[in-house]
């Protein structure tokens, strides 16, 4: 039995092999605890904020609280908004910057995040909008959780660890008062003097500080790429990959697409330093993948696409990526891709096009390209 069980709960891409789940033995720790708290001090109006829900598997186990999610993750937002409608939950506000939070919250459910970076800016998110009263439980899985939590967790407030079930562990933090206030390290900026650029990273953002070796494959094949009116960087990051083709290509108009608000934001900062403002528009879309896209068709989509989400190896999501770049190029487009060979990318791509061709190497990565027909 689970805090779960009589929920209809999917992925967002779902999961086709039904091999796994939208909920974990962490998300069960939450639930379990929120309501043991409100059980036990007779809390019934709470104002309940939930950070880095997966897939809505919190906001929907917490129907009758007022909640609002916030996630960096677009597709978590999409995936949350699906499994309330699936579950009768109601509606759930998400948002993807702090700045949209208000507060204060009486209590929080937060989902670790991996990296320390991420946990100690989130931290300092929620110590800015909890209540002196106010409780925290952060969960998570326990090869996931970072190196030393527990010493950055007490930065937020007391910290006590609670007992742990199948592989998770969940801390309960009591902000209170006296705390000082926790410091987030300033962004790094990358120099990439070979290529004249300076790239700004950011919490969470993929190679935020450092150049993806992908990317660097990537970029040193787009020489070949053939003239485009209407250029694609899909699963964008910090933007590199986008602004290098524009330098190829001044006068495309280059759309930059992320599921993440953060590397929207910072690509975004990334194209006004190494760009400035001429040659052809320039646009940017946080969402999951082209979903929602309703604007031109694209001569080419270029993509670096993860092989994880969320900590588990999958190909759901480059699949879905390569799916969104045939519905959205024009006939002869191409979709250029960069992926370690073993991935097996080529398959995917004959399969889905009818064609693939190598275009650059490398090693452990290769990129190739694929082309819709006329007839598309």
């Amino acid at each position: 039995m689970t805090v779960f069980d009589g929920f209809s709960l999917v992925r967002r891409p779902s999961d086709e092999r039904g091999l796994l789940r939208a909920w974990d033995a962490a998300d069960e720790l939450l639930v379990a605890s929120l309501h043991r708290w409100r059980a036990h001090e007779s809390q019934c109006s709470v104002r309940l904020l939930i950070v880095g829900d997966t897939f809505g598997a919190l906001a929907v186990a917490t129907d009758g609280v007022q909640r609002l999610g916030w996630s960096d993750s677009a597709v978590s937002h999409l995936a949350t908004a699906q499994n309330l409608a699936l579950n009768g939950g109601g509606h759930v506000a998400c948002v993807g910057s702090p700045e949209e939070l208000g507060g204060p919250f009486d209590a929080v459910l937060w989902r670790l995040p991996r990296a320390v970076d991420v946990l100690r800016y989130q931290a300092s998110v929620i110590q800015s909008v909890v209540g002196r009263r106010a409780v925290v439980w952060a969960a998570g899985m326990d090869k996931h959780v970072p190196p030393g939590v527990n010493a950055h967790l007490a930065e937020l407030g007391e910290v006590t660890m609670v007992p742990g079930v199948k592989k998770a562990h969940i801390f309960r933090i009591a902000p209170g008062d006296g705390h000082p206030r926790i410091q987030v390290a300033p962004a790094r900026t990358l120099t990439v003097p070979e290529w004249g650029l300076e790239l700004q990273g950011g919490p969470g953002v993929f190679a935020g500080d450092h150049l993806d070796v992908g990317a660097r494959v990537l970029v040193a094949a787009l020489p070949g790429l053939r003239e485009s009116a209407h250029i694609a960087d899909l699963g964008c990051g910090n933007g590199v990959v986008g602004i290098m083709a524009r330098r190829h290509q001044p006068e495309a108009e280059v759309h930059f697409f992320d599921e993440s608000h953060a590397a929207v934001g910072v690509a975004r900062a990334n194209v006004k330093r190494n760009l400035g403002g001429s040659g052809g528009p320039i646009h940017f879309h946080v969402g999951d993948g082209m979903y929602a896209y309703e604007g031109p068709m694209f001569d080419a989509v270029l993509c670096n696409p993860p092989f994880h989400q969320h900590g588990t190896v999958t190909d759901a999501v480059a699949w879905q990526m390569f799916s969104n770049a045939r519905t959205h190029l024009a006939p002869g487009g191409e979709l250029w891709v960069v992926g370690n060979r073993h991935l097996g990318y080529h398959l995917k791509l004959r399969r889905l096009f009818g064609n693939c061709r190598q275009v650059g190497e490398h090693p452990k990565f290769v990129v190739l390209a694929a082309s819709v027909g006329p007839e598309h």
